[in-house]
């Protein structure tokens, strides 16, 4: 793999850009190409394409796609794109990747991916209480063997139906209950698959005195699929006329604000959403299912909390982020997308846990960037020089 620290990368133009790509063995030479259509990385996707893609497909709405270099993931060398109009969390995400090199980069430790599918079911005449343990595991292990004979795919690449449980919902007038399949998504998302699943288990129950109502997935997130963490020394934290240690109490303060105003904590989650909507744009994920996961998870514990926590030991500064980020790397739109197999191989994504440790550290090095130009120059010194640029200023 080469190396993602690409000097100077901001200074050269778009087509300059692509030439360095080619010449360090990040992308064929095909994609610098200049002909159109779906020969080169400027004109990739026509409009044809996307009609069969999408509904009512009229034009194409452009966003700038960019590359976050720099970043040291697990000890492997990446580049991470970016999909955004904001030239400012290009430039602190790649800034706060350099930072990082020294100190290791980024570590991301991945846990059993897990998604959610719910369906709403009325309780039987005299209802008394939901359904004990053994009832829903029998019936989880019958949902489980049709489920396998429908998707004969995924249960082949490990997928299974892992518990199910039941939640008696108290304000809704009628006695209704909320069934809730948790199960391994594999490396899809698992949107389709949750509202699928959650269909056949409606009709394990027809038979029964329980009526089915509605199956739909769940984007709540159930549990944290992966932690992303850094450590960065402080002779590497030193800006001019501050020193490292400085900064870093800063940065810990910054945090420690976020943590105990959720006036401020609201910001400090937007810039790590910053980072991690922009890769999920470029990856033609659903960024809406993101959001909604993430913002679930601030408020786990009943009020909101950071995203990205720091705290200062021994001389090193520590972040980690850690959460659940709903994403795919087979199905949705991203496999219909001629860019997906380049950028896929440019942020070294083979799995889905590939996919969710490389957006990890995106919205990770985000948050540093902005605390660490909040903790120096401020914000608005580089933020606003780069704005000036779109106006010829």
């Amino acid at each position: 793999m080469p190396s993602s620290r690409l000097e100077g990368l901001h200074k050269l133009t778009p087509r300059e850009r692509l030439r360095l790509l080619v010449n360090m063995g990040w992308i064929p030479a095909q994609w610098a190409g200049e002909a159109g259509g779906e020969a080169g990385l400027l004109h990739h996707v026509s409009l044809q394409h996307l009609d069969l893609i999408s509904e009512n497909v009229v034009g194409v709405h452009s966003a700038p796609l960019s590359i976050v270099p720099n970043l040291v993931l697990n000890g492997r060398e990446l580049l991470i794109p970016f999909c955004t109009e904001e030239p400012s969390v290009v430039a602190a995400c790649s800034k706060a990747a350099l930072l990082t090199r020294g100190s290791g980069g980024v570590t991301v430790t991945a846990y059993p991916r897990r998604a959610l599918a719910q369906l709403l079911v009325r309780a039987p005449e005299g209802f008394v209480g939901l359904p004990g343990p053994s009832d829903l595991e029998q019936l989880r292990v019958s949902l489980a063997t049709v489920a396998a004979k429908e998707h004969p795919r995924w249960d082949a690449a490990g997928g299974r139906v892992v518990a199910l449980s039941a939640r008696e919902l108290n304000n809704m007038g009628s006695p209704f209950a909320s069934l809730d399949i948790l199960f391994d998504p594999g490396d899809a998302m698992g949107a389709n698959l949750a509202a699928q699943l959650a269909d056949l288990l409606a009709g394990l129950l027809n038979a029964s005195s329980w009526t089915p109502i509605c199956p739909i997935v769940s984007n709540h997130p159930t549990s944290r699929s992966f932690c992303a963490s850094v450590r960065i020394a402080e002779a590497h934290l030193e800006s001019p006329g501050v020193p490292g240690n400085a900064v870093a109490n800063r940065i810990v303060d910054l945090s420690r604000w976020a943590s105990c105003d959720p006036v401020r904590c609201t910001t400090h989650n937007k810039g790590v959403l910053n980072g991690v909507e922009a890769l999920m744009r470029a990856l033609n994920q659903d960024t809406r299912a993101v959001a909604a996961s993430l913002f679930s998870w601030t408020l786990r514990n009943g009020h909101q909390q950071p995203l990205v926590e720091w705290h200062w030991e021994e001389g090193t500064l520590i972040g980690s982020f850690a959460a659940s980020i709903p994403c795919g790397s087979v199905g949705g739109t991203g496999a219909f997308m001629p860019l997906t197999p380049l950028l896929h191989t440019m942020g070294g994504i083979r799995s889905a846990g590939d996919m969710e440790a490389l957006a990890a550290a995106a919205g990770l090095l985000q948050n540093l960037g902005a605390l660490l130009a909040l903790a120096t120059d401020g914000i608005l010194a580089g933020h606003m020089k780069l704005h000036a640029r779109k106006h010829g200023a």
